[in-house]
């Protein structure tokens, strides 16, 4: 008698009596001598003669019996080996996803996410997260919000502008002595040593706040000043005291050496005038008139400063 050729689902070694039925992933067409392994995104049952492929939302491994459903936050198409995650500002709550849905189109544009996000629980750009509502609130002209993600812990507060605490969403205008969250002060030392002491001012007051005064100022709306400044009306601005005085000091000082310098050197500089009588008188008008425009400008700055 001759052999007979195995059917579709199982196999047969040379010299097998019997065929054998193939087991689940894997497959077997007629007359073959063994059973194959289902490739990754496709699986089979037992006595299979070919795999099928995973409907989309599924995955599977190389070998499998079945089809996994995607978690949520992944998606799939058919034949897939592994579920891809959602891109950002996208969402899945759901397993056994297709495609994943957009956080602007579902809810509103303030909704964004991250990769792979099961909800949507971000602010998009121009926006903040807003914990106390829970879902975000469109920045103001005095805040800066330029990245996706953006809490009230994180705005930052612009120069000119206030805020109480760090996780408040009320923002005051104050031109004269805020700074905003992350203005500089200075040079690396001298504006940690500002910020040390702005710390050490806040936990004073018991309050706490992101938003920077300037040198010489503290306090809510940086409206206080230290002990050694004082307030401009004209500008509400904090005013060294040290500063203010140091050149009066300062110019009084060099007024008293040129005097002296003038009377121990009174014969020479007689002499000295006798030989250049003739261009002296317009020389010191000319003088005259460069000290009175000086002191015109230094008026003119100090008014608008």
């Amino acid at each position: 008698s001759s052999c007979g050729s195995c059917a579709g689902g199982t196999s047969s070694a040379a010299g097998s009596r019997n065929c054998s039925t193939c087991v689940s992933g894997t497959y077997a067409s007629a007359g073959s001598a063994s059973c194959s392994a289902c490739v990754s995104g496709t699986y089979s049952e037992d006595g299979s003669s070919e795999c099928t492929k995973c409907d989309g939302g599924t995955f599977s491994g190389s070998s499998a019996a079945s089809c996994t459903d995607c978690n949520p936050g992944r998606f799939s198409g058919a034949g897939a080996e592994q579920c891809a995650k959602c891109k950002a500002g996208e969402f899945m709550s759901e397993y056994g996803a297709t495609a994943c849905l957009v956080c602007s189109t579902e809810l509103n544009k303030g909704y964004t996410s991250g990769e792979g996000a099961t909800e949507c629980d971000q602010a998009a750009k121009g926006y903040f997260w807003d914990s106390r509502k829970e879902g975000p609130v469109e920045c103001l002209g005095s805040m800066a919000c330029e990245e996706a993600g953006t809490t009230t812990k994180s705005i930052s507060v612009k120069h000119g502008f206030y805020r109480f605490s760090a996780t408040a969403t009320e923002v005051y205008e104050c031109k004269a002595n805020c700074r905003g969250s992350g203005s500089p002060t200075g040079n690396s030392s001298s504006s940690t040593n500002a910020n040390a002491d702005a710390d050490r001012r806040r936990r004073r007051l018991s309050f706490e706040t992101d938003t920077r005064c300037a040198a010489g100022s503290h306090g809510p709306l940086c409206s206080l000043c230290d002990s050694d400044h004082y307030i401009d009306a004209s500008t509400g601005r904090c005013r060294s005291c040290v500063a203010e005085w140091g050149a009066p000091v300062a110019g009084f000082l060099a007024f008293v050496a040129l005097c002296m310098a003038l009377v121990l050197s009174r014969q020479r500089i007689t002499r000295w005038a006798a030989r250049n009588e003739s261009w002296l008188p317009n020389f010191s008008e000319k003088v005259v008139l460069f000290i009175i425009t000086m002191q015109i400008i230094f008026t003119l700055k100090s008014n608008h400063t």
